[in-house]
Order: C-alpha cells, then structure tokens, then sequence
C-alpha cells in the first residue's frame, strides 16, 4: 500500500485532533503554566457590554511578561462584519482590573 506524504499528513493531523478534543474534553484543566496547575480558566474581558475575542494566527496572545493581552471588541458577535460596524483592535491590561486599553498604540 502507497500512501501519498499529503494523505498520511492529513491522517496524523485528524488523528492528533482527536486525540487532543477527547484529552480537553475530559481535563478540562489549565495545564501550560505550573502555577495554574489545577484551576479553571477564567474570564478576563471587562463586563462592559462589549463581546472580546483573539483571533490572530501569527500573534501571540500576550506580551513577554503576561500584563497585556491582545484583543479584538465589537458590539456584536454571531454574525459577520457589516460595513458600518467598528471592530476595536486593543489590549486587556491585567495588571489595571482588566481594563480594555486603546492609548497603548498611541505615541
């Protein structure tokens, strides 16, 4: 039997993707920091009435020292950008209760 390379990176990748779903689903517990071992996620977007997200493929999170972390806003979510919408690229300073924090990307 001749599998192409392609096909046997996809049969890897799904498998890993199993693999990975059924370990979340059953300990759903943050593991990647020692001192978080063992406890919940938690929500750290402010309670503004505002919807947050992270959705950049090629950027982290947050910075080096884990104070801001890069976020998106909106006033809607469920549905796709209409023209007139305003989506707020900004960071979650951590350190400051959380607070939603555009002045960062000004000089």
């Amino acid at each position: 039997m001749n599998i192409h390379l392609r096909n046997k990176r996809l049969i890897v990748m799904a498998l890993y993707s199993i693999i990975a779903t059924n370990l979340f689903a059953q300990n759903p517990m943050v593991h990647e920091a020692p001192e978080l071992k063992g406890q919940l996620a938690k929500a750290i977007s402010p309670d503004d009435g505002y919807y947050y997200w992270f959705g950049y493929y090629d950027k982290l999170l947050s910075d080096p020292k884990d104070r801001y972390v890069l976020a998106m806003r909106s006033n809607f979510e469920h549905r796709t950008p209409n023209p007139d919408d305003v989506i707020q690229v900004g960071m979650i300073d951590l350190k400051r209760g959380n607070r939603w924090d555009l002045k960062l990307f000004r000089n």
